[in-house]
């Protein structure tokens, strides 16, 4: 895993979901919002990617909404 060699950059990424948003809110057909997070959830992932020091690199976050959660 490559992580901007030489430059000092670290590289993540979120796979977000469905999240509240308007987009999603328009799709047709409706979908169910009681599976969906919040932007604020998603912000709270990008925070903990910021919280994490130098030594540690998070490749992938893949968040849900916990009532979607069936496992």
């Amino acid at each position: 895993y490559e992580t901007g060699k030489g430059y000092g950059v670290k590289v993540s990424t979120i796979y977000p979901g469905m999240t509240d948003t308007q987009m999603l809110r328009d799709f047709n057909p409706p979908v169910d919002p009681k599976n969906w997070m919040l932007p604020e959830d998603i912000a709270n992932c990008v925070l903990f990617l910021l919280k994490q020091s130098e030594r540690v690199v998070v490749k992938d976050i893949i968040p849900w909404a916990s009532r979607h959660d069936q496992i």
